[in-house]
């Protein structure tokens, strides 16, 4: 169902360049660019707070844990910031040869995870900020997800522009499985009701079995490569039944999809002539999405649910 729904607001060139993260905590939402810039926003009144500076390149990827948020950046660095003071607090650099495009923080485990084009995935002591282990990929890694399972540490998926997903064992730092998806490049990962999905260039969004790493649905329906990925357990995020998985792509929508059917139950007409780069979802039904020309639009995704009742009982 294709839907032409107002955004409750849009913060127009919010970012001087394209929007490539986005996270909410606590009230704010943080935005991230090719400007370098990292942004605070309310997400009530969806004014703009501060402006973290201190990257040199394009920001792509940011992360919250341990009550900072960290992002990795092109300049090759990854960079933590105090949210109370919005001051950069550590540099973690001098680990990678090209540009940083992913951070995981695993705050139980006390470890930091950086990937780059490099090939290499760093591993941090997260109070100590020494590189404890290093990891090689088969090709520069563009997305990592953690896996809790049976393993002390679990798994770290790490999706790579050869369009193969490694999974890691995080306590031995061994390579357990490498597989290959169905694009030439896996854009990005997420983990939601105990499932893996990965999107790609090829369009699609495809879902794995964590465990075997055994490939399940292919859902169809983007009609141009697929940038991000963000879900829901449930029904807490605004939108009725659940679980639900939101892709957003270079067609410039964002599609709903409902995990048990495996069906688009909605697809959102978020930017015309523009791809959605950056996806995150928020309290109390909020969904931000960020473009490739800057802008940040806020969505209400109860009006989302209130008009798929209202079609589904027509």
């Amino acid at each position: 169902m294709d839907l032409a729904l107002h955004p409750r607001f849009t913060a127009q060139s919010a970012h001087a360049n394209g929007v490539s993260a986005l996270v909410f905590n606590a009230g704010r939402v943080y935005s991230a660019s090719k400007d370098a810039q990292i942004k605070e926003w309310d997400a009530d009144s969806f004014q703009l707070i501060r402006v973290f500076s201190g990257h040199s390149r394009w920001i792509r990827c940011l992360a919250l844990g341990n009550g900072r948020l960290f992002s990795a950046s092109w300049d090759n660095s990854v960079r933590e910031w105090d949210l109370e003071t919005g001051l950069c607090v550590r540099v973690f650099e001098g680990v990678h040869e090209s540009g940083v495009n992913s951070v995981l923080v695993d705050e139980a485990n006390i470890r930091l995870y950086s990937a780059s084009e490099d090939r290499i995935i760093a591993v941090y002591d997260l109070n100590s900020g020494e590189v404890i282990d290093r990891w090689e990929a088969s090709g520069g890694i563009i997305a990592l997800h953690h896996i809790q399972l049976n393993g002390d540490l679990g798994y770290i998926a790490a999706a790579s522009d050869n369009g193969t997903i490694g999974l890691w064992d995080a306590s031995s730092g061994e390579l357990v499985d490498s597989s290959p998806s169905s694009s030439n490049e896996v854009t990005s990962l997420f983990l939601t009701a105990g499932r893996l999905f990965s999107a790609g260039n090829d369009k699609l969004v495809t879902e794995w079995d964590v465990s075997s790493m055994v490939k399940g649905r292919t859902f169809r329906g983007h009609s141009a490569y697929v940038s991000c990925l963000t879900g829901t357990e449930g029904e807490s995020e605004g939108v009725p039944g659940g679980p639900r998985l939101f892709s957003g792509g270079w067609d410039g929508s964002v599609k709903v999809w409902d995990l048990v059917t495996g069906v688009c139950i909605a697809s959102l007409r978020v930017f015309e002539g523009r791809s959605v780069n950056s996806i995150c979802l928020g309290d109390d039904g909020l969904l931000v999405t960020g473009g490739s020309n800057g802008d940040i639009k806020f969505w209400n995704l109860r009006f989302l649910a209130s008009r798929l009742l209202m079609t589904m009982h027509r």
